[in-house]
């Protein structure tokens, strides 16, 4: 009996063929896990008997159903019951011995002997050991043995486990293995908890949908499904065919826009086929636009009829065919003429055209035009609203003089973002505008709200503004009690991600800490996973978790700024906050990190520029040494920072923006917005004209972390003679 309510609602159901609705979904804790419940009575009194057995029973039939009756509901009352959405946790502490068998098991699986592993996890018989094993078997099982008998193994443990790690993937492979026989209810009741992935689940979401009646519901869904998924140009040629009647012309353009913009060329013009009356012209002159061809381009636009020429796709790609090219007039005319937003697919595509165009004016020292390119920006939401909205503020108050527009723009830029990044920028120039507008109590309110996020930039430079004492970012840290630790530990996404980093398996060690955050996202739960990780020395891991907590308002500062200066001892002629600084920023305390450019080690070092400054310390190179050998990767960072820092004449923005794009590109922006290193260039207002967003950003992170690194390692070195030229002095 116990077995048998372990199975998934539908394979109880097949098990006992009895025409009474028992079960149904509802949520009567008010949790939203849904549940089958027991609701006999109820159903008994609606449902039409049809029992094979009454037959034997002729006119005492009723006597056998209360009989049945009764024995059912004593039999259900007296079973444990736990098909439900979600289960309940483990939640206890694997024994020293199943903890032993399990470590055990996940070393042999390492070594792809499932035989072995499976031998120890059933000698341990432990829940957790169970559960681990059978994820893995999940996520690991090759496509080739996905078949329909899979569907209740992945059903059940995907609704069973929701938080676990993994579960999308699953959650694509249960279309694949839906069994052809499950019924329609059966088929709704799935996806309406778990909407389609794949063309395969949507067909068969769309039929259950019909056959049921809702096509209204069937017609709906599509719209949406068919206008933001991406399918093989067989699988859209099915679907147009079995459901292209519940299909409008607006669904039809709004995926010959997606398919565009995503490169799928081919499946383009065969909805441009459908949608006729000029759009195969539309998508051929889009089509080569984006393939950035040069001849017959011109003839191919041409052919777009007069109604379809403004069409806000064919716009943007001549914006970035033009803006490619050089062709910086022709950029610019579109961008004077921005469609309305509401016609707009792609605004971050069209941010990013016109950050560049806006960029590519200041270099030219053409400030008037680029605040007017800046406000018809038609950004309403995210980064590029922030970014766009920020940038048309900062242009009007530092070039154009209008501190009144700036402080409105930037004050109601606060209220709209969230990151400590974004608070403390708004804040701080909404103080600047305040100023400009000659309200220094205004300003000082303003400069107050940005020193509220000590942590970054500009709420560093807001504490300077206001002459306050430095001080390190914290915040009041949540308490944790030994019963709250206790708790946690127990938890059997924490326990799974110890087990994982015992054996190595660091990435799937991260995945569960990860999803034991996205399940409990409190204030202690953020401390504890910090806590435990810094414990086991992954600094990486610690760093990570600590951002995420900052974006919440929690500053973990220990776990977030970690210290080795056991490793900077041979390090006398680079302050070793700037170092801790740069590493911070360049691979977060993990050695073994290589970047997509090549980059390697703590400091992230080209291994160019390693055997170059190798060579000038004549010391031995190997690459292999940059991600094996912590000290010598850092001896050769320091080196260069160094040299740097002697070019700049010690000046910390200007050598940290070399060391991340270069002396050679700092050169050029030293001749066209001026040398920061004279008095009359604002050392601010240069930093955020760097062209490139990744060096201007990254210039602020690291300066933020050497401050506070400054005051985390206060005594162990002695203070730098250079400051950090940004008002960051360290006061006692």
């Amino acid at each position: 009996m116990r077995a048998f309510f372990y199975l998934p609602f539908n394979q109880i159901i097949k098990c006992r063929p009895v025409n009474i609705t028992i079960f149904k979904r509802s949520d009567k804790g008010g949790d939203r896990a849904m549940k089958h419940n027991v609701s006999f009575f109820s159903s008994f009194l609606e449902t039409d008997v049809n029992l094979s057995c009454t037959k034997h029973f002729g006119k005492n039939t009723h006597d056998f159903i209360t009989i049945l009756s009764f024995l059912l509901v004593i039999g259900l009352l007296l079973t444990p019951f736990p098909c439900v959405a979600k289960e309940n946790p483990v939640n206890r502490l694997q024994s020293v011995h199943a903890k032993k068998l399990t470590t055990q098991a996940l070393q042999d699986i390492g070594r792809d002997d499932w035989n072995a592993a499976r031998g120890k996890i059933a000698q341990s018989k432990d829940p957790l050991a169970s559960k681990i094993y059978h994820w893995l078997l999940l996520v690991n099982m090759k496509e080739a043995d996905w078949t329909s008998h899979m569907f209740i193994r992945l059903s059940h443990f995907i609704r069973r486990n929701p938080e676990w790690p993994g579960i999308s993937k699953m959650k694509i492979r249960v279309e694949g293995v839906m069994p052809e026989d499950l019924s329609n209810a059966e088929v709704l009741a799935w996806y309406s908890d778990f909407p389609p992935k794949t063309p395969y689940g949507m067909g068969r979401y769309m039929d259950s949908l019909i056959i049921e009646g809702k096509r209204s519901q069937a017609r709906i869904f599509l719209a949406d499904w068919w206008a933001s998924t991406l399918t093989s140009r067989k699988q859209q040629k099915y679907i147009f065919k079995k459901y292209g009647g519940f299909l409008t012309l607006d669904a039809h353009k709004k995926r010959f826009d997606v398919l565009l913009y995503k490169g799928h060329y081919d499946s383009a013009r065969a909805i441009a086929a459908v949608l006729g009356q000029g759009y195969p012209a539309l998508a051929d002159a889009r089509i080569a636009l984006s393939q950035k061809r040069n001849s017959g381009l011109g003839a191919l636009i041409d052919k777009v009829p007069g109604y379809l020429q403004n069409d806000p796709g064919l716009l943007y790609e001549r914006l970035h065919w033009r803006r490619k090219r050089g062709l910086d007039d022709g950029a610019l005319e579109i961008l004077r003429k921005t469609p309305d937003a509401s016609k707009i697919s792609n605004p971050k595509k069209w941010w990013v055209e016109r950050h560049i165009m806006i960029r590519h004016l200041l270099g030219q020292g053409k400030y008037k035009s680029a605040y007017a390119l800046a406000r018809l920006h038609v950004q309403k939401t995210g980064f590029s609203y922030a970014q766009a909205e920020w940038l048309t503020g900062w242009l009007a108050l530092r070039f154009m003089h209008k501190p009144t527009e700036a402080y409105e723009r930037f004050t109601a830029l606060y209220q709209r973002v969230q990151t400590p990044v974004s608070k403390a920028r708004a804040a701080y120039w909404a103080g600047r505008a305040a100023q400009g507008m000659k309200q220094e109590g205004l300003a000082q309110r303003w400069f107050k709200k940005a020193v509220e996020f000590q942590s970054v930039f500009y709420g560093q430079l807001a504490g300077s503004a206001l002459s306050q004492k430095n001080r390190l970012p914290e915040s009041k840290l949540p308490h944790l009690s030994k019963h709250d630790r206790r708790e946690y530990k127990k938890n059997e996404l924490v326990q799974s991600s110890v087990l994982f980093k015992a054996v190595g398996m660091d990435d799937r060690a991260e995945a569960f800490l990860n999803a034991f955050l996205n399940d409990d996202k409190t204030p202690k739960a953020y401390r504890f996973a910090a806590e435990l990780v810094a414990g086991q020395g992954d600094f990486y891991s610690a760093v990570k978790i600590a951002k995420k907590a900052a974006r919440k308002g929690l500053f973990l500062t220990k776990q977030s700024y970690p210290t080795i200066t056991k490793q900077l001892t041979a390090i006398n002629s680079v302050e070793w906050a700037l170092v801790h600084a740069l590493i911070r920023q360049e691979s977060m305390f993990d050695y073994t990190a290589k970047s997509p450019a090549g980059a390697r080690g703590l400091m992230q070092l080209m291994p160019a520029t390693a055997r170059e400054t190798s060579k000038k310390l004549n010391l031995a190179y190997k690459k292999d040494w940059l991600t094996s050998r912590p000290k010598y990767n850092i001896l050769l960072g320091c080196a260069y920072i160094e040299r740097l820092l002697r070019r700049y004449d010690g000046n910390y923005p200007l050598a940290i923006a070399a060391y991340n794009a270069g002396p050679g590109r700092v050169s050029s922006w030293l001749k066209s917005y001026g040398d920061p290193r004279n008095k009359d260039i604002d050392l601010i207002d240069w930093i955020e004209l760097i062209p490139v967003y990744e060096t201007r950003n990254y210039v602020q992170r690291v300066l933020e972390n050497t401050y506070t690194y400054r005051l985390r390692l206060r005594g162990i070195q002695g203070q730098p003679k250079e400051a950090l030229h940004v008002a960051f002095h360290a006061k006692e």
